[in-house]
């Protein structure tokens, strides 16, 4: 990724979020400082990441997360969406990291999510089937009521 988020067009509320703002946003989230914002009183334990693009491993991003890190933060981003080994996305390509990939509720991958051979760590994510099949969906209530969507299996 380049200083700017590939994908990061102008939003509805007219907001263009740059890779200076997302490692501020991390090193914030940890307890760090960044300036011209209040201090955080309540750092994060993890910090979870839904983003990326594919592209080079980031100093702007390496850095922030490493600040994280060495605070005591987990650093937790998503393998991405788009069927890649997650060493051409990043953040997921970055050190430090637990790059996170989907898996269908049968165990097997989503059909986008990054190959498992680049992953240690999946999830349960969703996949365009398993939301038209009843005993999917019943599964898929049930593990929300029971707290447990969150799962994760180690591959």
């Amino acid at each position: 990724m380049t200083d700017s988020i590939k994908t990061g067009t102008t939003d509805s509320l007219g907001i263009r979020l740059t890779a200076q703002d997302i490692a501020d946003a991390i090193v914030w989230a940890s307890g760090g400082t960044v300036s011209g914002v209040p201090a955080n009183s309540t750092p994060a334990d993890v910090i979870n990441m839904s983003l990326g693009g594919s592209g080079t491993c980031s100093a702007t991003y390496q850095n922030a997360i490493n600040s994280a890190v060495n605070r005591g933060t987990t650093v937790v981003v998503a393998a991405g969406n788009d069927n890649v080994q997650a060493s051409t996305f990043s953040p997921c390509n970055q050190q430090n990291v637990i790059c996170v990939g989907a898996t269908r509720l049968n165990g097997k991958r989503s059909s986008y999510s990054t190959p498992v051979a680049s992953l240690g760590v999946s999830g349960l994510g969703g996949e365009w089937a398993d939301r038209h099949d009843k005993a999917v969906v019943a599964r898929r209530l049930k593990l929300a009521e029971i707290g447990a969507a969150g799962d994760f299996s180690v591959i």
